[in-house]
């Protein structure tokens, strides 16, 4: 169904329609099973943490998510589901006619 929309779109639609599957696809490690989940969340928090020692060691401000000193991984992950991944994934699963009934994204 997906398919016989983007051939049928606009130009403009066609864009829009890929630009917000890629940014689906790029944030989809919530949705996945909890081991690739929770690999992916110490992997990226490891790379907002490089940043953050960057920014200290260079007298930066630290950017938020990025002190590993304060770090709340379960908390920031559950902000960046329900801030980020719910907006994104509900509105497009709408569009596709899709009932997105995994654990993460329930309310």
């Amino acid at each position: 169904m997906l398919l016989v929309v983007v051939c049928c779109a606009q130009p403009d639609d066609k864009l829009l329609l890929m630009q917000v599957l890629l940014k689906c696809a790029d944030i989809c490690h919530p949705a996945r099973p909890l081991r690739i989940h929770k690999k992916w969340s110490f992997l990226i928090a490891e790379e907002f943490y490089a940043q953050g020692d960057l920014e200290r060691q260079r007298g930066m401000p630290v950017s938020p998510l990025c002190n590993r000193h304060d770090a709340d991984l379960p908390r920031s992950q559950r902000g960046f589901i329900d801030f980020v991944c719910r907006p994104s994934y509900l509105p497009f699963g709408r569009f596709c006619n899709v009932r997105l009934g995994f654990r993460l994204m329930a309310g």
